[in-house]
């Protein structure tokens, strides 16, 4: 691995993605999703065939495709951003999307950057997502979720020893959004 990755995470719905898409063409780094990746592995194994389907698989299985698509990832070169999910949550149960022991096989992590929006704006996007099922969820649901992600990074920021950084994705001011990631990843990278 020559280069560092910074881990950018969110709860379904708080814009990660659309933000990444429009980050790629301000940033030179080398956006990966995780999921992507995993699903990949999965539809090689014949255990799943899309990314709801990898919900439902045992914890070692996703340990199993998660290992294989950090594998992968720590042999590119550069600076990468991963897109993952903090949390991945089915029935009000809540698993991480990233474990640490995951995260220590590769060498090079500098930071994480957590996407986040108020549960009202990310009902509003889950629901025009037609690409996903989802769950009916309500806002306090959403809340218990996202309190559980900004944990999850705290503990994770201290087992790697690197920084948190929270960028709130209001509705409407996705470049706002976008201009402050790359503030953050430019900090992280060195640039």
């Amino acid at each position: 691995m020559t280069g560092k990755i910074v881990i950018v995470a969110g709860s379904p719905g708080a814009g990660k993605s659309t933000v990444l898409a429009a980050l790629s063409r301000k940033h030179k780094a080398v956006i990966v999703n995780l999921g992507t990746l995993m699903l990949e592995a999965a539809k090689d194994k014949r255990i799943a065939s899309d990314r709801d389907g990898m919900r439902y698989l045992s914890n070692e299985k996703l340990s199993v495709l998660r290992k294989e698509a950090m594998t992968r990832i720590s042999k590119m070169g550069g600076h990468i951003i991963i897109d993952t999910h903090t949390t991945i949550g089915e029935n009000g149960i809540y698993m991480p999307g990233f474990p640490t022991e995951t995260l220590r096989a590769v060498s090079g992590v500098s930071g994480l950057i957590y996407i986040d929006a108020t549960p009202k704006d990310i009902i509003e996007r889950r629901k025009g997502d037609s690409s996903r099922r989802r769950e009916d969820e309500d806002e306090q649901m959403i809340s218990n979720q996202r309190q559980l992600d900004v944990s999850m990074l705290a503990i994770v920021s201290s087992q790697l020893n690197v920084p948190v950084f929270i960028v709130i994705n209001r509705h409407g001011q996705i470049e706002r959004t976008v201009d402050e990631i790359k503030r953050r990843l430019d900090e992280l990278f060195g640039a």
